[in-house]
């Protein structure tokens, strides 16, 4: 059984989800195996930071956000990752979905002043 609370317990959030595994996967699958500049520490330079960040912002921005499909996103790569030594560029997407209203609560009752 999923909870509720799990990604994947509505069919709304799973579309979300699938549609932006998709678009960020579209966007960054080209810069696999490209050359990655570091910092003389072996930090990821910001250009490269923003690069992929900006790369896969722009992805779901562009093909949620501006249609509402979602309300917000945000992007980061942390310029502290080791990659020279995992050749792995890890990128963390966070989505706050568009929620819908499966109930509405009314509540109406008669009274002897509108005030």
């Amino acid at each position: 059984a999923i909870t509720a609370t799990n990604d994947f317990a509505f069919i709304e959030n799973d579309r979300v989800i699938q549609k932006a595994t998709r678009l960020v996967i579209n966007a960054n699958t080209p810069y696999i195996n490209t050359t990655i500049q570091l910092n003389p520490d072996g930090t990821l330079t910001s250009d490269v930071v923003g690069f992929f960040e900006d790369l896969t912002q722009s992805a779901i921005e562009t093909n949620m956000t501006s249609l509402g499909e979602i309300s917000a996103s945000k992007v980061v790569v942390d310029p502290k990752q080791n990659i020279a030594a995992t050749s792995t560029l890890n990128i963390t997407v966070s989505i706050q979905p568009t929620p819908i209203a499966e109930f509405i609560v009314i509540e109406i009752g008669l009274v002897a002043e509108i005030v």
